[in-house]
């Protein structure tokens, strides 16, 4: 697993390297172990990758199905309310960047403005930990 995280971290920060830094590896995937939500939309990230390169269609129904899940769980925050927390923050985040990246701009810029406004109802983005708040600019 380390393995992908480290494949996703560099994909997203290919300058990384070189620089010595990488807010992926550093801030984000540490936060994202810890929240149900986040770890699936990178693990299905993760599972569409690996589609990708191998063409297998089961890794695809599973990158599908891993999404799903994200989102009925997101869905659920959402109505109960549990959804101003950082890491549900940077999930949102996530979907945006991932769909932006698919070439699905409709869907991209739907959760764009729905992360504004969550950041908006928190306070702004001053009300964001400093280590997540370069993922909401992206």
């Amino acid at each position: 697993m380390s393995f992908y995280f480290h494949v996703i971290a560099t994909d997203t920060y290919p300058l990384s390297s070189l620089l010595l830094f990488n807010p992926a590896k550093q801030h984000w995937f540490p936060r994202m172990l810890g929240d149900d939500v986040w770890r699936y939309i990178i693990l299905s990230y993760s599972a569409r990758t690996l589609a990708k390169v191998t063409q297998n269609s089961v890794n695809l129904q599973d990158a599908r199905s891993l999404l799903n899940e994200a989102l009925r769980r997101l869905n659920h925050r959402i109505s109960t309310g549990y959804m101003q927390t950082d890491e549900t923050l940077g999930a949102i985040a996530c979907l945006a960047n991932w769909s932006n990246s698919l070439g699905d701009h409709e869907k991209s810029w739907a959760h764009a403005r729905g992360l504004a406004e969550l950041v908006s109802i928190r306070g702004g983005l001053s009300s964001i930990n400093e280590t997540l708040r370069s993922k909401m600019y992206r």
